[in-house]
């Protein structure tokens, strides 16, 4: 842990079939969402590779249609995402060891 206090919150720890995944476009699977404040985190994993991911989930509205489209952003902050990281661990959902984090991309 980082010394910063989050307080997450584990909204959904069902496994499904993500529609597409936010990485590579390949088939994926959804393993939880965390909330922390108003801010939202997916944590998945792609089926091919079996590594896995937590990112960002950004919800942006359309202007030319009024609906509201999710978009999933890399986690910048190498604290916050070892802190999501140790959350998940914590709860029991991942070992985190196929977990992937470019701190360099």
């Amino acid at each position: 842990m980082t010394g910063i206090i989050h307080k997450f919150e584990l909204i959904n720890s069902k496994s499904f079939k993500l529609p597409r995944c936010p990485v590579s476009g390949n088939i994926a699977t959804h393993l939880a969402t965390i909330k922390w404040g108003m801010r939202e985190f997916v944590y998945f994993r792609l089926d091919l590779t079996g590594q896995t991911y937590i990112e960002e989930i950004i919800l942006k509205p359309t202007a030319y249609n009024g609906k509201i489209t999710a978009k999933y952003e890399r986690v910048e902050d190498d604290n916050l995402w070892r802190d999501l990281a140790e959350f998940l661990k914590k709860h029991g959902l991942t070992n985190m060891s196929l977990a992937y984090h470019n701190p360099y991309k």
